[in-house]
Formats: C-alpha cells, structure tokens, sequence
C-alpha cells in the first residue's frame, strides 16, 4: 500500500482498535463474571477477528500474530474446548493492554516493534494446544463453524453478512467453496495459493480457512482450505476452473443461504439488545458501529475553531447591541435605529441557537471516560485481595469533551483509594457484619448548568479523630486548631498536602496522599469537590464542574477604568457593607456579614492598579462581591459591578504566561479586553485561610461574652437567633413540597445543588402557618453538619446582646410550654423572643424533635 494511503488509514485503524479494545475490555469482564454466554465469546471472537485482518491490512505484524493468537483463543472457547479459568483471563487482560501499549506507540510515531510479543505468546501457546479442561476431544461443532458444512470452516460475521448483502443487490453471487487436499499432502500451502489465486481471479474473496500463516505453519494438518467468494461467474465456470488445478481432490461449491445471514444478523441483535438492557452496560460500541452510516468523524481542531468562530460571533452581537443603544441615545427613536435593533435581535436568536448547536457538537456522553473504568477495578480488587461490586450509572450523562480529558486522573484516584483505602478485607467485613462483597458506586448526573459526578463506597469511612491526630503528628495544623475544628471542618484536611492516614504506603497508598492535587485539579476546572463520609458506613466524594470550558456565564465588575470577570458559578453573594461591618482582625481586614466574619481583599490593591479606589463615591460603604470555591468564602472590594455576561475563554498566550489571580481574558461587548479572575486563587491564600468558629470565639472574647443574634419577625411577635451557625439569608426560591413529611417542614429548596429543608416554626410558636411575602426570608443554618432553613415573615437586625442584658424564659414566660424559647431581650420598647435552636431543636410534633426529622430524610 503506498505510504500516503497508509497514513490516510492509520487514523481510522487507531480509532477502530480502540472501539474494538473497549468491547475486548468490556466483554472478557463480562466473561470473567458469567463464562455460560455464547453470545459474549462470539463478540469477542468477531473482536478479536477484525483486528487481525485490519492490523494484518495495515502492515502491523506484532498486532496481528497476537490478535490471531487470542482468536484462536476465543475459537476455542465458543466451541466448549476450552474453560474460562483466572490464568486464562489474566493472561487475555495482559495482550489486550500490549495491544494498547503498540497502539501507545503507533500514535507517538516509534511504531510497535518496540514491544516483544514473545512472552505473551508463550503464555498463551498451552492454552491453544490439546484438549480442553474437560477432557473432549478438539472438534469445533459443525453447526456452529461451517454454517452447516461438516467440520470446521468459515462462521459468517457481521462484516461478511455487509458484504455479501451489499453483493447480492449488486446482482453478483455469495459462495462458499471448499476444495480438498490429497491424503498427506506435503505441499498444501503452495497448493492452496494456487487456488487462492484462481479465487483473486474470479472474484473477491473476503475470508478464507484456515489463514495462509496457519497453512504456512510446519506442523499445519489441514484436509482442505474454504473461501468465501463474490462473484459474477457461474457456479459451473468456477467447478470448471478449480477441476483445472493438478494434484487437489475433490472440491464443492455451494450458495450461501440467507438463513445464515440472518441467524448471524439474530446474534448480534440479541447481544445489542443483552447489552443495552436495563442493568446491562449499555448498548455495546458493536450496536452503535450498526448505526455508523448516520455520524461522521469530525477531526476535533476543525470543532474548535468552528467554536472559537462562534465566540467571535457572540463578542460581535454584544458591540452590535451597544452600538445600536448609544445610536438610540444620541438619534432617538428612528425607523433604522429600530430596524437596527430588530436584526440585532434576530442575530441573538440565531448566535445562541449555533453556539447551542456547536457546544453539542464537543458534548459526549461521559461513557467514554467511565468504560476504562471496570478494567482498572478489577486489576486493583485483585492487587489489593477485595472484593467489591462496581456498579456505574448515568453513562449517558454528557459534557464537554476536554473536560473529560481532564477530569479522568481525579477520577481515577479516588476510585482507586476507595479500592485500596475505604473497602475493608472480606473477612474484616464479614466480622463487622457487612456483606462479604463491597460497593463502590460511580454516577454522574446533570444539574442545572453543572455536572455532578459521586463516588460512593460502603468500606470504613473516614474518621475526623484521625485525620486531626495524623494532622496534628505531622505539623500541618497545631492541636489547639485541631480542637476547634468541626469533624466535617477535620474531613476537609485530607486536601491539605502532605496528609494521609494509611499505615502502610503501598503503590496505591492512602486517601491522603494526591487529595490535594486532586481537589487543585478540580478547582482549575472551576469545579468543586467535596467529601460526606460517616465512620464504618462508607465515605461519598461529590465532584462538581461546569458543563463546559470554553464559554461561561460571568459576572463583570468595574474597578476603576478596569473591568473584569468573575466565573458566576464562584459568585456567592453581592453586598453593600455598612462601616461598622468592616473591621480588622489578626490585623487583616475582615467583613462581618450576618454575623460570619470573611476575609477582605480590595481588588485595586492586589491587583496593583494604584489609585482606583477614586471613583467610589460611597468609600466608606464599599461593595463587594463574596466569591466561593468548596467551603471558602472571601469577600472582593469592587467599584461598581457591570452585569451578567456570556464570556469566551482566552488564554493570555505563552508570551504572557501565567500571572497570578488571573484565569485568562475576554473581549466585552464594547471592543476592549476584560480580564477573568481565578477565583481559586483567591481562595488559596494561606493568609485568607480563615476558620469561621474561630473568628467568631475571636469576636465574642473582645466583646466581652458579647453574642450576635439575628432577629426577625412572625406575625407581629418579634424572636432572635444566635449567628454563629447561620450561613446565609436568601429570598424564598421554589419550594418543593414532600409527601408525608413531619408537620413543621413545609418543604425543600434547592440551594446550590444541595437541597435544604425548610422549617415552619409556627406551630412551635403557636401561630397561625405561614404563606409567602414579598418580604418572607429564609434563614440558612447548620446544626450537626446539615444545612436547615428557617422561614421567617421578615428579617430585622443584627443584634448584639451581652449575657447579662438577657433575661431568662422561666423567670420572663413560666407559663411557655416550648423547650426552645431561651430568654427575652428588650430593645427600644420591643421585647425579642431568644430561641435557642442552636443548642435546643424545637420540636416540629408530638414525637420528632428537628434533628430527628431531619435524619429521616
């Protein structure tokens, strides 16, 4: 073949070994589990086969004599000669991970003679020779080989059944001819090309038994060679022809029928139909190559600048609509201003449709990353001595295709942590009474612009003591830290660098070792990873990342002349502060907000654009914008902010490089370059590194037992909640009403992916229950590491009250019935009800006190 052409193909042969690598991986998994499926040995037969013959086509002889090795193999196998046994499987495994390192090498163009196949093929050599595990003699069943000729010959695949369908259409002839050889012929090989040859002639052949390398072998013992032909010649021309080759004996030649088409055409529907069953690994790649005629490959750089293009597009409809808004101010209403605006408009449906259409076109589903998954799994249970179920769902779930790239390591080391670190030993597990046989769940999903992606097991959880003891040996925290820390706060350490409570460090090690680079990984994607475990329960990771990388929806604040964006998924919360809401602590600037105390930083300073504080004429109430990345908030001093765009992704180039807080940069909508801030970076910063309880211990002690509250009110009665476990205060989103829930919850909302449930304290408080307001809030709390809304009618003021300004509930309201109602404070001629939800949960009835109720979701 000439090298052009060669090279031409090599792109579609690599992509088809990988599609037929993957369905080898998937189905010998599935053989290792259930060896009683014929139609599993048959895809890897037909696997295994196609490789062959398109390696062999492609000049690849390492892949070929291997390949040509396991279809043997596999030939073996669908015929009942030879058992499925671990040996076996290990050894099937290692060539198809050979074929994967040649196919390695191929792409990086060194070729695959790098690689010696001796071994391999050693190792599989006493499995093709003499009889199978069951004694029976090595003689293929007729039926299922010769398509009901009597001994081996060739078995119809799927390729065969295209080609011979596509022939008869044609008006040319399928046939099968067998010609035999003379008793104790001694040149069958050179016979059997000469026949060969007469087949080239008078026709195209698409498959010939045995092969001309297991004829040319010096122990070959073949009685005859078959050939699959197409033809226009008569069958009597053919007979004619062979009876002309000397020194062969007698030869048929024979139609092939169209049952055998179509019993070959019901096999592979049946092991379509098996695989996309429900529970089954969804529809196998041989099901979708079924459907091949309707997709194209698309080479990925012609996508990208086709995006790119698309981007340019949507920077050009943001000028085109500023241009046509300054024309309005300047002319007024005119009729080609208006019309101006209409086609504007019109370009917007248009652009958002195509950038719609194209961002589907980098869309694949995530099945392409979870499918390496299994294999890996089962090489790691056998490594580590577990045994654990894998179970993946939502394989269909889609998202950007760089993404996939990119998130495949995080992946990756989790699951083998799980593996190695969280799922006990079978017989540990028996004795603690858990079923012998682990979990490990891999399930991705979509919500709302994001994909969520957990990974869940039910080994040994991870333990907060621990974690703070390991942390605490090594240096990373002190122990007086470490007594502050909530166990979710000491769950969190395990990102630190450097952390990890594995006894033995093993080629997999500990939960600890890489979580920081896991989570720095993530947080590059603009991702959140987070980490719900409960000790000797199972542990569960939950990875968020925005659907794409390539066009984000953002923020733009204007700081001084500059503008910049800020990735909206990280935006918490925009706030105007009052002067007493800015004070210094540690002597650093901080921002109390609702009680919590964040860590200041003015944008101008840090980012070195001296003097752009001017411009604010409110300098003493600043603006700033809480940004968010996993737990960490920190508060941006802004001038002014701009408003939500959709913003396309430029890097500064390799001539800039990287510079610190910034992510890469933008063209607004008036022609100039706006800058994207890296959030993460923000949230990295040691200095900013500030844990909640402890500022809030801080700011308690310098006020002397001084405790903030938040108050509201519920009808007319005005009740107070201490601060220090309150996250945020947000307007009622949805609510969404459960099915026999307790009395006192009036439903969930869904807060930044999580869902929180809202309580009614009205039937605590003896009041009528509540509806919606313009003005009804929901107070988020955290008790016991679970978040808990409070609906209130209306939210007042931060209160500070010193202990000895409050009075007590059983001295003040002896006749109250409620556990929760703490003391009274009165302030301007008002009395505040305290509640102490806190430290005592309202009961929502009769028989559920609030944690209760909430456990039983």
């Amino acid at each position: 073949m000439h090298h052009d052409t060669m090279s031409e193909y090599l792109g579609l042969f690599l992509d088809e070994l990988d599609e037929q690598l993957q369905i080898l991986d998937e189905r010998l998994l599935e053989l290792e589990r259930d060896s009683a499926q014929p139609h599993t040995i048959g895809t890897i037969f037909r696997a295994a086969h196609t490789l062959k013959g398109s390696s062999a086509a492609m000049g690849l002889i390492r892949i070929k004599e291997l390949t040509h090795q396991m279809e043997n193999i596999f030939d073996l196998m669908r015929s009942d000669r030879l058992c499925v046994s671990q040996a076996l499987m290990n050894v099937l495994f290692d060539c198809v991970d050979e074929i994967k390192a040649m196919k390695g090498d191929i792409q990086e163009g060194r070729g695959e003679n790098e690689r010696d196949i001796g071994e391999l093929l050693g190792r599989l050599t006493p499995f093709s020779l003499g009889e199978g595990a069951d004694g029976r003699p090595a003689v293929s069943d007729a039926k299922k080989e010769g398509g009901g000729a009597a001994g081996p010959g060739i078995a119809i695949d799927g390729f065969h059944s295209k080609a011979i369908l596509h022939a008869w259409e044609n008006g040319f002839r399928a046939l099968r001819i067998r010609a035999h050889f003379m008793p104790d012929e001694t040149f069958a090989y050179a016979r059997a090309l000469v026949v060969n040859n007469l087949m080239q002639e008078l026709g195209e052949v698409i498959a010939s038994y045995p092969t001309p390398e297991e004829l040319a072998e010096s122990d070959s013992r073949h009685a005859y060679v078959e050939f699959l032909l197409l033809t226009s010649e008569e069958e009597r021309t053919i007979g004619q022809r062979l009876s002309q080759v000397s020194q062969m004996g007698e030869f048929n030649v024979t139609a092939v029928e169209r049952a055998e088409l179509a019993a070959e055409e019901e096999e592979r529907k049946q092991s379509a139909s098996e695989a996309s069953a429900p529970g089954g690994s969804g529809a196998s790649a041989e099901a979708r190559s079924a459907r091949g005629g309707q997709t194209v490959r698309v080479d990925v750089e012609r996508l990208e600048k086709l995006l790119n293009l698309v981007g340019e597009l949507l920077i050009d409809n943001t000028r085109l609509h500023e241009v046509r808004k300054r024309l309005n101010e300047q002319f007024g209403e005119q009729p080609d201003i208006n019309e101006l605006g209409d086609i504007a408009h019109q370009i917007d449906k248009v652009i958002g449709e195509l950038q719609d259409g194209m961002m589907k076109t980098r869309m694949l589903p995530i099945e392409q990353l979870f499918n390496r998954f299994p294999r890996m799994m089962r090489d790691v249970a056998q490594q580590v001595g577990k045994e654990f179920d894998f179970v993946m769902e939502g394989k269909e779930t889609e998202l950007d295709r760089t993404l996939i790239e990119e998130i495949g390591d995080p992946i990756i080391h989790i699951l083998r942590n799980c593996a190695d670190h969280a799922i006990e030993l079978p017989e540990e597990r028996l004795l603690l009474g858990k079923p012998r046989q682990g979990k490990i769940v891999l399930k991705a999903a979509h919500q709302d612009n994001h994909i969520v992606i957990t990974i869940s097991d039910d080994g040994k959880g991870i333990d907060p003591a621990k974690i703070k003891a390991a942390c605490v040996g090594k240096g990373v925290i002190t122990q007086a830290e470490a007594d502050k820390l909530s166990d979710h706060e000491a769950v969190q350490l395990i990102f630190r660098s450097g952390v990890s409570t594995a006894r033995q460090v093993t080629d997999l090690s500990g939960r600890g070792v890489g979580m920081d680079i896991v989570r720095a990984h993530i947080e590059r994607l603009n991702g959140l990873v987070d980490i719900d475990t409960k000790v000797g329960r199972g542990t569960t990771f939950t990875i968020k990342l925005p659907l794409t990388l390539a066009i984000i929806r953002s923020l733009l604040v204007g700081v001084g002349e500059h503008s910049f964006a800020l990735p909206l998924v990280n935006v918490v919360e925009i706030v105007r502060l009052e002067p007493e809401q800015l004070q210094n602590l540690q002597g650093q600037e901080v921002c109390v907000i609702r009680g919590s105390v964040f860590p200041l930083v003015r944008l101008a300073d840090k980012l070195g654009l001296g003097g752009a504080r001017t411009e604010s004429g409110t300098e003493g109430r600043p603006l700033i914008v809480m940004i968010g990345v996993a737990e960490k908030r920190v508060c941006l001093v802004v001038d002014r902010t701009i408003g939500n765009q959709e913003i396309v992704i430029k890097s500064l180039g390799s001539y800039v490089g990287q510079v610190p807080y910034l992510a890469g940069a933008t063209l607004l909508g008036d022609g100039r370059v706006g800058l994207i801030l890296d959030a993460a970076a923000f949230c990295r910063e040691d200095h900013l590194a500030f844990r909640q309880e402890e500022q809030h211990a801080a700011h308690a002690a310098s006020a002397e037992l001084e405790e903030q509250y938040v108050s509201f009110r519920m009808e007319r009665e005005q009740y107070a909640i201490r601060a220090g476990k309150v996250r945020e205060i947000i307007t009622v989103p949805q609510l969404f009403t459960i099915a026999a829930s307790p009395g006192g919850v009036m439903g969930m909302i869904q807060l930044r992916g999580r869902t929180v449930p809202v309580i009614d304290l009205s039937r605590g408080l003896g009041l009528a229950s509540r509806s919606l307001k313009d003005s009804s809030r929901i107070i988020v709390m955290e008790l016991d590491g679970r978040e808990l809304g409070i609906w209130t009618d209306e939210i007042g003021e931060i209160l500070k009250i010193r202990k000895s300004e409050a009075e007590s509930a059983l001295e003040v309201l002896p006749s109250v019935q409620s556990d929760w109602i703490e003391g009274v404070y009165h302030a301007r001629g008002q009395m505040i009800i305290l509640l102490g939800i806190d430290k005592r949960p309202p009961r929502i009835d009769e028989t559920l006190t609030l944690r209760e109720a909430l456990l039983s979701y």
